[in-house]
């Protein structure tokens, strides 16, 4: 059981908006249906009274509770709504009809949309609107938005006339492509014996859907590479989409595997491509034979299907992904695509019998049955390996007191291997590591190290009820209208964090009472099963390191083999008082038992490894004191024989002094010269050879440099000379230049006359 943070969530007003509808209604839903979605922060629930959005933040109680209206109300009673990836459209569903609603921007306060108007009006645009008007017969199965749309403009539909058409929202009318999915069986009594009528004719596929023969549902795999045919159109075959080999496609070039479910259990696949021009002829195999094989084949009445897996992870065509088969008797099967065509070398690989087993001779034995079977249709290009089958129990009510109602699966975004069950009973949470494995398995290389560590790897799924409504024989149950995911990142944005300082993703449920849950989910490293304590503790020393093997003994230990789920009721149920005491007295006993118990014993052994670790510590502390005072002794060593080796460099020093001292005097003394004084003559003689030759040298640069200093000295009394003689005049010009300085004294002296009498003037 999840932990439950209902105190800002029942405090919101679209809670009690939605109670007050219900009340003035008189009347409670009963079939579950998809109601809820979460942008960001805020939450979006579908009115069917109003048939309109109701929108308010939910980390804030007091934020606007806005009311976002359609331009065009659908006639028809909305079942299921689904939020597109970047958040900015509504997929409504119905029986009746599809229609595509543009949100309006979120700005302002809270990151309300349309800045946290109370009203406000949105844009919708109806699928194939003309289409199912005119075909009253023609019913909506299911609806997707396609996940490869780089714009999030195109969606996926799933129609009773079993054709699978994907629409553009620019040409909402006309589909791009439309295939037809049911091949009926070529020993079928609804197959047409006429040569007049074709097998895969419209009559003939509406005649196959009495006794089960009609859709239910349908899922899209992770994108594959297209593969080139001879003839250059696009196979149905391809390689994975991988990062790690530079390898990029464009969106509309993906092949998008399609597994459709019937109610029968028959699941064909096809594939899907946003470049409608490419596709001449696109096949669809089927029906996929289940294996092993079993005498009740799995079940009868079928519900829901479900891919699990990101992208990139599965083989060719799908293959290595994981499905998942919802039947109405509440059991689900977990399957694994295989390809029905393996390799002749691949040898007989066996798993025990909650494993995959693949067998050559088996595969080819299924590629026959399943040619046999499909009559006109292709052989299947690949198969379905059931892994593992899960009950669910959907109330807490014995088996005589259970219902049979359907399943919806819903993938978690923020998990790519855990999905969520919604029923009329409540909300289950099915974790699958087996995702994880096949993922990893995939992006591991091919060595049979990799296959044995897959073939190693037995982790069952973790199943977690998080919400019952029917807890009681004598209570009705109570239909959940919708579920959604509150990421932890969103939550984190907004400051919500829980008193441990960390954020989890929470479940946001919606009953028909109008009543909203808040539901912390599990943590998926909690949720994978681990080993048992005991073996744990016997295996101590082949585990990589103590830590892990620790942390794996507690998550042993706080496994739990069943939970306890939210109980939630109608406000008018009647309940028996003896009924009451042995729910609560179950109640205790589950929490006591799957919850307290655990947790103590994980205590006493956390206690248990401290008491252990401050011993340790004690220990090592010893340890460290011993080894400083060591330490401290070699320090004081250190220092003593530093010192004497200071003393002996001393002495030595002394010693060496007085050896030279003593060699100096003995060589004095000895008669002839020593190496040093030959060296050194025969330095003086050298240079005494020299000596002419620089005496010679030094009297050529004296004597030029002589010769130098006296040129200078004449080439500058020369210079001196001419310029005397250049600024000398002779007579003629001194007496020309006198007559010309007495005429311009002159014409300032008549200028001067001239402004003293134009002064007077004006003076005057």
């Amino acid at each position: 059981m999840g932990s439950t943070s209902n105190g800002v969530i029942k405090e919101l007003s679209l809670s009690k908006k939605l109670r007050e509808k219900v009340k003035e209604n008189l009347h409670v839903e009963s079939s579950q249906s998809g109601l809820v979605a979460v942008v960001d922060d805020n939450i979006l629930v579908w009115s069917r009274e109003d048939c309109c959005f109701y929108a308010q933040h939910l980390h804030h109680k007091d934020a606007v509770l806005q009311t976002l209206c359609v331009t065009r109300p659908p006639l028809w009673s909305v079942q299921r709504i689904c939020l597109n990836s970047s958040g900015t459209g509504v997929l409504v569903v119905g029986k009746r009809g599809v229609g595509v609603v543009d949100l309006p921007q979120r700005w302002g306060k809270h990151h309300a949309f349309d800045g946290g108007r109370e009203h406000t009006t949105c844009r919708i645009e109806y699928i194939a609107e003309r289409f199912l008007v005119s075909h009253q017969r023609v019913t909506v199965v299911a609806a997707h938005w396609h996940p490869g749309s780089p714009y999030n403009n195109h969606v996926v539909m799933l129609a009773t006339d079993h054709y699978l058409r994907v629409y553009s929202l620019r040409s909402r009318d006309v589909p791009e492509q439309a295939l037809a999915i049911s091949v009926p069986r070529s020993d079928s009594v609804f197959c047409s014996r006429r040569d007049d009528v074709p097998q895969n004719s419209a009559a003939t596929r509406l005649g196959a859907s009495v006794l089960g023969e009609e859709a239910v549902d349908f899922t899209i795999a992770a994108p594959v590479l297209p593969k080139p045919t001879a003839c250059g159109d696009v196979g149905d075959g391809g390689g994975v989409i991988s990062g790690g080999d530079g390898r990029c496609a464009a969106a509309a070039d993906l092949l998008w595997p399609v597994f459709v479910l019937y109610a029968n259990g028959d699941v064909y696949h096809t594939s899907l491509t946003l470049h409608p021009t490419k596709v001449r002829s696109r096949s669809v195999s089927g029906p996929l034979l289940l294996l092993p094989a079993r005498q009740d084949n799995y079940d009868l009445e079928w519900c829901s299907i479900s891919w699990l897996g990101e992208g990139g992870a599965a083989g060719a065509g799908g293959v290595g992904g994981v499905i998942v088969l919802a039947t109405s008797s509440a059991r689900l099967h977990h399957c694994v695509v295989v390809p029905a065509h393996p390799p002749q070398q691949d040898v007989e690989k066996v798993i025990d019998e909650k494993k995959i087993v693949a067998f050559t001779s088996e595969a080819r034995l299924v590629q026959e049955l399943s040619a046999l079977s499909v009559g006109a249709s292709t052989a299947p290009a690949v198969s379905l390996f059931v892994y593992e089958s899960v009950d669910l129990e959907l109330s807490l009510c014995d088996e005589e007191h259970n219902i049979v109602c359907p399943l919806m699966l819903y993938k978690d975004s923020t998990a790519p291997n855990r999905y969520l069950v919604l029923h009329a009973a409540g909300v289950h949470a099915v974790t699958v590591p087996l995702v994880d494995s096949l993922r990893q398995f995939a992006l591991a290389s091919d060595t049979p190290a990799a296959a044995t560590a897959l073939a190693d790897d037995g982790a069952e799924c973790s199943v977690e009820h998080l919400v019952c409504t029917r807890a009681l024989p004598s209570s009705d149950a109570l239909a959940v209208l919708g579920a959604a995911i509150w990421p932890a990142d969103c939550q984190r944005h907004a400051n919500r964090l829980n008193s441990s300082g960390s954020s989890g993703n929470e479940l946001v449920v919606l009953l028909a009472t109008g009543t909203i849950l808040s539901i912390r989910l599990p943590s998926i490293l909690l949720s994978i099963p681990v080993l048992d304590p005991l073996s744990v503790s016997t295996s101590d020393s082949k585990c990589d390191s103590p830590a892990e093997s620790f942390e794996s003994m507690i998550q042993a230990v706080l496994q739990r083999g069943s939970s306890q789920p939210v109980l939630a009721c109608g406000s008018t149920a009647t309940l028996d008082p003896v009924e009451a005491l042995d729910l609560t007295n179950r109640t205790l006993h589950t929490l006591r038992s799957q919850y307290i118990a655990p947790q103590a014993t994980a205590q006493q052994h956390i206690l248990h490894r401290v008491r252990v670790m401050y011993d340790q510590q004690r220990a090592l502390c010893a340890q460290v004191n011993s080894v400083q005072q060591q330490r401290q002794q070699l320090l004081e060593q250190t220092q003593r024989l530093q010192e004497q080796q200071e003393q002996a460099n001393l002495r030595q020093q002394d010693i060496s002094n007085r050896l030279d001292a003593v060699v100096s005097t003995a060589l004095r003394q000895v008669p002839g010269l020593s190496g040093g004084e030959r060296w050194l003559l025969k330095q003086l003689h050298s240079i005494q050879e020299q000596l002419p030759h620089l005496s010679d040298d030094m009297q050529h640069l004296s004597t030029k440099l002589n010769w130098h200093s006296n040129s200078a000295q004449a080439d500058s009394a020369g210079d001196a000379e001419a310029q005397s003689q250049d600024l000398k005049l002779s007579q003629p010009q001194l007496h020309l230049l006198k007559k010309n300085i007495s005429a311009e004294s002159e014409k300032i002296d008549s200028l001067v006359s001239r402004f003293n009498s134009l002064q007077k003037n004006l003076q005057a």
